[in-house]
């Protein structure tokens, strides 16, 4: 993660390890998460967070790196109002080598995981993240979460 540069993945200033788990420190994003910004979104910001996250997660596929949880929760925004795609905890990378992985799920929001996390054999990790960016997307341009209440009002 220390790696990574680029204007809408989080930044990682320190990490330390401790005897029972892994600290990081990033910038602080006052603005929340994208879900807690989701019913307020105004038409500028539609487009402006799906190009930017769009960007963001082309940059992780160039450098081989699979984000593996995007949600609205993991988007946060910063002070200039930019949404930065964050927590890297279950991220991974794929050999130059490999183009398909055996999933594993260990964790994730099932509104967000692509339906073949749920299937045998093996997957293009890198089609698991594009399903995800695709239901956030859905979540920006409809300004709510697909496991709301009302969501089939929408469909």
């Amino acid at each position: 993660m220390q790696t990574l540069d680029h204007p809408n993945v989080i930044k990682l200033i320190l990490a330390a390890r401790c005897p029972d788990r892994l600290l990081i420190c990033t910038p602080y994003c006052p603005k929340g998460s994208l879900s807690s910004v989701l019913t307020s979104l105004t038409p500028a910001h539609l487009a402006v967070y799906v190009s930017q996250l769009t960007s963001a997660v082309c940059y992780l596929h160039q450098k081989r790196v699979v984000h593996s949880d995007i949600k609205p929760s993991n988007v946060f925004i910063d002070d200039r109002e930019n949404a930065i795609l964050g927590d890297f905890g279950v991220a991974f990378m794929v050999p130059t080598d490999q183009t398909t992985v055996r999933p594993k799920v260990v964790g994730g929001t099932p509104a967000f995981m692509a339906p073949e996390l749920f299937g045998p054999g093996h997957v293009d990790p890198f089609k698991l993240d594009v399903y995800s960016l695709g239901a956030v997307i859905w979540c920006i341009l409809f300004r709510l979460e697909p496991n709301s209440e009302n969501v089939y009002d929408y469909l």
